[in-house]
């Protein structure tokens, strides 16, 4: 098990990116109908208009006239919610200067068919590696699968092992023949938790519910998003005990991004949301580590 332990992006470490803010107009002091869309860039999100009026107060001093709705396209995929991507027609670039770090992690990818990550100890310096992937993830188990189903894209991807600079440099770019885009873009370190056991569940969320009419009896199903949790136990040597119960202290409240394991065919049970766990001994050598993560939506 490990965690990938985020650093928190802010305007001055996101370099360059190939999309403007937000497709909807910036805010100006003036008049708005009801259901203006507008974005402010140092907010990096976007409100909605209650009622027709005059706006003389920035809408996120304003909660009376305007709602706040989403993240800037911008900046979604940096805002810590799975539901949000950031977006581009074919190709979304965008370079970073984090400080620190030792792995990235792409969640939420759509339309991506192409993935390159590059890693300099410093901007515009020497390059410490570079990762590129297909991001192909089908599985066919026969001929008539391999020629007639569809591409199935990976929607996850872990870059791990970089070797950390405190003025490094990455560049990220994702390509697709469509719009691709980006929901999480997760930056920071890597630790080791222990061994992840057998025993190791995903949960799926399902947040659909069912709207019955009171006069016809008609069921309708609304559909929603689906979440997934994740439960697992993790053995580590007793040695470690100390400094992964620090970690999980560290990260309480904070979205992280769990792997239970790196090898594909444990892909499913990468989570990303809010851990919990309790470390206890198992024996004079070793301790055992509880945990379960809500995922994110």
């Amino acid at each position: 098990m490990e965690i990938l332990v985020p650093i928190t992006i802010t305007d001055a470490m996101v370099t360059s990116i190939n999309v403007s803010e937000d497709p909807t107009a910036a805010w100006v002091a003036g008049t708005y109908a009801a259901d203006a869309l507008c974005h402010r860039s140092s907010t990096h999100r976007v409100y909605r208009r209650y009622t027709a009026g005059s706006s003389t107060v920035a809408p996120e001093l304003d909660a009376t006239n305007w709602q706040d709705l989403r993240p800037t396209n911008k900046w979604a995929m940096f805002d810590k919610e799975v539901a949000t991507a950031t977006t581009a027609p074919n190709i979304l670039s965008w370079v970073i200067k984090p400080g620190n770090a030792n792995a990235v992690a792409l969640v939420g990818i759509s339309g991506g068919e192409g993935l390159t990550v590059i890693t300099r100890d410093a901007p515009g310096g020497n390059v410490i590696s570079t990762y590129t992937d297909t991001l192909e993830e089908s599985a066919p188990s026969d001929w008539w699968e391999y020629w007639f189903m569809p591409f199935k894209p990976r929607t996850a991807v872990l870059v791990a092992d970089i070797e950390p600079y405190l003025d490094m440099e990455i560049t990220i770019t994702l390509t697709g023949s469509g719009t691709v885009g980006c929901a999480m873009c997760v930056v920071g370190d890597l630790r080791w938790l222990g061994d992840t056991q057998f025993d190791a569940e995903c949960q799926l969320v399902d947040y659909s519910y069912v709207d019955i009419d009171k006069t016809t009896g008609k069921n309708t199903i609304q559909k929603g998003k689906v979440a997934q949790d994740l439960s697992a136990e993790v053995l580590l040597d007793a040695s470690e005990a100390n400094r992964v119960k620090d970690t999980m202290v560290e990260v309480q409240g904070q979205p992280c991004l769990y792997v239970p394991d790196r090898r594909p065919q444990y892909r499913y049970l990468w989570t990303y949301g809010l851990g919990a766990g309790k470390v206890k001994p198992k024996s004079a050598k070793e301790a055992s580590l509880p945990i379960t993560v809500q995922g994110l939506i």
